[in-house]
């Protein structure tokens, strides 16, 4: 009985703590998307949705952004936000595709 008690509370530690840090990648991705979209992409016409990858995050560092992609240390570059868009360019929803270990 009391092998079950701990292999239960070991297995719902774990998922909580995995769920956890993907709440925080999605967090700082959204910030990040935010940004990049408003500082880079608002002005693309008929515009109804946009992908920013990880990638392209840290190509915008090259070029003088400053995303801390040191929280996103453990994400592959094909790591995306797909930003939602309503017909005044404003954002209203998002869609996360994480590849992180």
């Amino acid at each position: 009985m009391k092998k079950i008690i701990i292999i239960l509370f070991l297995s719902v530690v774990l998922l909580t703590g995995c769920k956890n840090k993907e709440e925080e990648y999605k967090n700082i991705l959204q910030d990040y998307a935010k940004t990049y979209y408003e500082k880079h992409m608002v002005g693309v016409e008929n515009q109804q949705q946009a992908e920013i990858t990880l990638e392209m995050l840290k190509k915008a560092n090259n070029y003088g952004d400053n995303y801390d992609l040191s929280l996103l240390k453990k994400c592959d570059n094909k790591t995306s936000v797909t930003i939602s868009l309503n017909n005044q360019k404003q954002i209203i929803n998002y869609e996360y595709e994480l590849k992180c270990n």
